[in-house]
């Protein structure tokens, strides 16, 4: 052997020797490199297949795969012969639901996490609890016979709402609740708004149907409040009782559309740009209230400007009478107060330009004044059993 063969030799064993120590020691040049990601989770959409021969959410036959949708599912009922409706119970969770068909949540949560819709109608039943931070759009009624709505989204029920009221009342916490189509409470127990909860009546009528009362239980902290919008109307058409915003702390108004009462008394706190119709034998009690230039305040009925200040600066014009236990400025079109003007404490400061004429004042024996720039006639008895004329 040549010493030029001897060399080759040598070198080829020493590359040999070089690359099993290499995978010994595991070194990066002789091993493929693996990273670990972290853990992902896949979105399904579960669609309802009546497999189960009912209409239970909860039977998982119904569903594909035999497994109802879970939190991180999007489910999707489709268009089903008969028109049924689909009724859930316990903890339902999900990402979306898209239903052509009605369901009722019979009992326990239901969840959404993003933009839903139902084509036909939705009720609430059996304590149940619409949350979650989804909006979900109703095109059908809404039927809110028991339970709450909560959480940081939003309810838009596109054709409607019945809230039944009759027992242990119910609760919108948090969330927002947007009606196109006309609002029908009945009963006398109580609505309750928590935590910056907002029920906008967006279109149609906001239509009282008893005695009872909305609540604020988180006061303080956050402004929960009803709004009217301009073509939209709040009315009380049965009741003979008084139905407050104001149960144990006021509950907002916004009034951009317009208000009648119809039936019983009403207590309001908040604002008006609209017009405020006040019918013959019933009572309108305002309260922290500002009514714009744009609004007007008539009809035959009594209003008791109850508490804080109140700024009339639109038309008034009732002929039933008021009453004043607030810091009351008129400062818009004044046309009647009605044939007796009572101001039991506060204070009412006519500067509107026009002359009062009343049959009856009287100033009570509580800290009062009658003040402003306006002439003031009375063409009855005057009493002054307290206060001051400036």
């Amino acid at each position: 052997m040549t010493a030029k063969r001897r060399r080759e030799l040598d070198q080829r064993d020493r590359r040999k020797t070089l690359h099993r120590r290499d995978r010994s020691q595991g070194s990066p040049a002789g091993r493929l490199a693996f990273s670990t990601l972290e853990p992902r989770t896949l979105l399904a959409t579960v669609t309802w297949d009546g497999g189960g021969g009912d209409f239970l959410w909860n039977n998982t036959l119904n569903w594909s795969g035999d497994v109802f949708p879970g939190s991180s599912d999007d489910a999707v009922i489709p268009d089903l012969s008969g028109t049924p409706t689909i009724t859930t119970t316990g903890t339902v969770s999900v990402v979306s639901l898209t239903s052509a068909e009605s369901l009722v949540i019979g009992a326990g949560t239901f969840s959404i996490a993003a933009a839903s819709t139902i084509d036909r109608n939705l009720g609430l039943a059996g304590g149940a609890e619409l949350g979650g931070a989804g909006t979900l759009s109703v095109s059908g009624l809404t039927n809110w016979a028991d339970g709450r709505m909560s959480g940081t989204g939003v309810t838009n029920a596109l054709g409607g709402i019945t809230i039944d009221v009759s027992f242990l009342g119910r609760e919108l916490d948090g969330r927002t609740l947007n009606v196109s189509g006309n609002s029908t409470l009945t009963g006398d127990s109580y609505f309750r708004f928590t935590n910056g909860a907002q029920f906008n009546q967006l279109a149609g009528v906001f239509d009282i149907q008893g005695d009872l009362d909305f609540e604020n239980s988180s006061p303080g902290g956050t402004v929960e409040r009803l709004t009217i919008a301009s073509g939209a109307t709040l009315r009380k058409s049965s009741g003979t009782g008084l139905s407050t915003f104001a149960q144990s702390a006021p509950v907002q108004s916004q009034l951009d559309g317009s208000l009648e009462l119809q039936s019983g008394q009403l207590q309001l706190y908040g604002t008006a740009s609209g017009s405020l119709q006040v019918s013959a034998g019933t009572q309108l009690r305002l309260g922290s209230y500002a009514l714009s230039a744009t609004s007007s305040v008539s009809g035959a009925g009594t209003v008791s400007l109850n508490s804080g200040t109140v700024t009339v600066s639109g038309t008034y014009n009732i002929t039933g009478g008021t009453n004043v236990g607030a810091f009351v400025v008129f400062d818009g079109t004044v046309l009647s107060i009605g044939p007796s003007l009572f101001i039991g404490s506060g204070s009412v400061d006519f500067s509107s330009g026009e002359t009062i004429n009343v049959t009856t004042l009287t100033l009570g024996s509580n800290s009062n004044d009658l003040t402003g720039s306006d002439t003031v006639n009375v063409s009855g008895v005057t009493s002054w059993l307290g206060g001051r004329m400036s």
